[in-house]
């Protein structure tokens, strides 16, 4: 992969999502996202940090194209476990497990700072 872009959509086929559904994951319009990832915009740090994290991507990797791609993880076996059933669901189930697992997140969260 000789450029960044190439790198990007790389990424994206990996983890099996449309350019919309990346660039929502780190806050940018489609359109934006669609240009750096075609070269026509550049990848600011900020916008590669946002998808270094979201994405467990080396920044390194993303510069470069040498190394890995993701990063690795120690994970807990429920979390193995998880990852394993996920792998194993099609696109649709994947994306409406994901929404789920946001909706849950932002329940938690609000639960979080009504006790303080």
């Amino acid at each position: 992969m000789e450029n960044i872009g190439d790198r990007l959509r790389f990424i994206r086929k990996e983890i099996e999502i449309n350019q919309g559904e990346f660039a929502a994951r780190i806050k940018l319009k489609q359109g934006s996202y669609c240009d750096i990832e075609n070269g026509k915009a550049i990848l600011t740090p900020r916008i590669k940090q946002l998808i270094c994290l979201e994405f467990r991507v080396n920044e390194g990797w993303l510069d470069t194209g040498k190394g890995e791609p993701f990063k690795s993880a120690e994970l807990s076996s429920d979390a193995k476990e998880l990852l394993n059933l996920y792998d194993k669901l099609e696109p649709d189930i994947k994306k409406e497990i994901i929404d789920r697992a946001k909706e849950k997140l932002e329940l938690q969260e609000l639960r979080k700072s009504a006790k303080k």
